[in-house]
């Protein structure tokens, strides 16, 4: 009981920016420090952190040297990274003009590695239904669905079926959707 009567509890707060720690840490876990990959690297990280604090300005900034670093060093995957990247700025913002722009500029980019250009379309799509453009996003999803076969991804071939299901059902046709859905099973 006496040592509770004298014991008074001490409290620290250290404040803490965890993209800056973020920053600093890849920073210097970088192997070959200057690097042309590690400095796309750390502009998209920082584009990253930027966006996650609602700083679209900056982030534009960092994401428009990422798209030049990756176009110098011919880094193609880089570039769709970052123009997706600069397509998802521009829609937190409400400039959807601009991130339709980005997000076709992206996929057109991307049709030379199917694994890119799925992982964009889906993006891309997922806007599209954002913005109520149902047929486009229909046939950014169909686009895919040959790919998924050919690759024989049945994982994706079902997910694909199933938005394209959902985006054909409709009282009138009902027929379309029960193709689609019937591919799932």
């Amino acid at each position: 009981r006496v040592i509770k009567k004298f014991y008074k509890p001490h409290f620290w707060e250290f404040p803490i920016d965890i993209s800056q720690l973020m920053e600093k840490t890849a920073e210097g876990t970088n192997q070959r420090k200057g690097a042309k990959e590690n400095s796309f690297q750390q502009l998209i990280l920082k584009a990253g952190n930027y966006l996650g604090k609602q700083k679209f300005a900056d982030a534009d900034i960092m994401l428009n040297q990422a798209i030049k670093t990756a176009a110098d060093n011919k880094y193609f995957q880089g570039t769709v990274m970052a123009r997706l990247l600069k397509a998802q700025n521009f829609q937190a913002q409400g400039k959807n003009i601009e991130a339709r722009t980005f997000y076709e500029q992206a996929k057109g980019d991307a049709k030379h590695d199917l694994d890119l250009f799925i992982q964009v379309c889906f993006a891309f799509g997922s806007f599209l239904l954002s913005q109520k453009e149902k047929n486009e996003a229909l046939q950014t999803f169909s686009e895919v669905l040959p790919i998924a076969e050919q690759k024989n991804d049945l994982v994706l071939q079902i997910e694909l079926n199933r938005l394209i299901g959902q985006l054909n059902d409709s009282k009138l046709f009902p027929n379309k959707a029960i193709l689609s859905f019937e591919k799932c099973i």
